[in-house]
């Protein structure tokens, strides 16, 4: 594979020892349908390693883009549109080298949360002060998602409960009892009242946060249920599963209004765009599609651009552009800006 490579000095708040203080990145020709542009290629070999992203997030906050790795570590990125180029940050911290499963963010994009296979739920300031390390237990922080105020995280546990913590004291406030599978997936609503869990039995249920009882069931899936959002100010709820079926329901009374199929495998990753009554949808058929949430009808499909399964997806605060992660150890950003424009951005290289 040809390409020219440069090196980045980047910040780092892992131990002197562990890290190379200069970072390689590589940046690739990339061309299609008559498009020319510059791909980045991270090298993610961390503590020595090369493993892939398994988490995104993106935050206004300096336009910051957060990832998780197998190789335990949680790092930013910004993307400079312009040069076309995705510059690391640097290295917010680590998860005892074990896989970071997810990462979330408050609304104001200042507070991350990040959970992992080490047990922990960690609490970091986006630029990269940890605020807190919460012991969660065994497989009880795969999933985490912070209140929207921040002053929360919910994670899902293997015993189908969600836990509920203060991020100040780091002490759980309430349990939530599904009576299912292990919680695979969860999601607040916009107004911090309600929480949303998805099982590995394929049962969605919704809960009251201040009363911490349950709202809802909803039994629109046959698999696991790996990803949940919001949508519509919170009155529809989307989900992703196993099944290969992308769902939305109704929040007010349970119902399921639409059914998506497209994915030719796991669907594992579904955000809505802020701005535009659009979603994407991140699969382990390596593809990414952009759905119309009007007609429920997918409108575009990145194929190809990645090289293994495409694990999580985030827009960012304006919704003009999406960024993938994918095992295949790479960052994809595409440019949203023009309703019917999905250019990707900073594509792979192809082969």
């Amino acid at each position: 594979m040809g390409g020219s490579s440069i090196e980045i000095a980047y910040e780092s708040n892992l131990k002197e020892e562990e890290v190379v203080e200069v970072k390689k990145v590589k940046f690739e020709k990339w061309q299609t349908e008559g498009r020319e542009g510059m791909c980045v290629l991270p090298d993610l070999r961390v503590l020595d390693n090369k493993e892939g992203l398994w988490c995104v997030a993106w935050s206004p906050v300096d336009d910051t883009i957060i990832t998780g790795s197998r190789d335990g570590v949680v790092k930013t990125w910004h993307c400079d549109g312009a040069k076309k180029e995705l510059v690391q940050k640097q290295d917010i911290g680590f998860h005892l080298q074990n896989e970071v499963t997810s990462v979330s963010l408050s609304s104001a994009g200042d507070v991350l949360a990040s959970g992992s296979l080490d047990n922990n739920i960690k609490i970091w300031d986006i630029r990269g002060t940890e605020l807190q390390s919460i012991d969660a237990g065994f497989m009880e922080s795969y999933t985490v998602c912070l209140s929207p105020d921040g002053q929360h995280v919910a994670s899902g546990t293997q015993g189908g409960n969600v836990n509920i913590w203060n991020v100040a004291t780091g002490e759980r406030e309430a349990v939530l009892e599904t009576k299912g599978k292990f919680v695979m997936s969860v999601a607040y609503s916009s107004d911090g009242r309600t929480i949303a869990c998805g099982g590995m039995d394929g049962v969605i249920n919704t809960f009251d946060v201040p009363s911490a009882t349950l709202k809802g069931k909803i039994q629109g899936h046959t698999m696991p249920v790996r990803t949940l959002s919001f949508v519509n100010d919170s009155t529809q709820l989307l989900s992703g599963s196993d099944d290969r079926r992308i769902n939305l329901h109704e929040t007010k009374d349970s119902t399921t209004v639409a059914f998506m199929t497209g994915h030719e495998w796991w669907v594992l990753s579904v955000k809505p765009n802020p701005c535009r009554e659009q979603f994407a949808s991140a699969s382990s058929d390596r593809n990414v599609k952009i759905w119309d949430l009007r007609t429920h009808s997918c409108i575009h499909t990145h194929a190809e651009m990645h090289r293994d399964q495409v694990w999580d997806l985030a827009y960012n605060p304006d919704g003009t552009r999406l960024v993938s992660v994918s095992d295949d150890h790479t960052i994809v950003v595409y440019d949203c800006s023009a309703a019917d424009d999905q250019t990707p951005l900073i594509p792979p290289p192809k082969a």
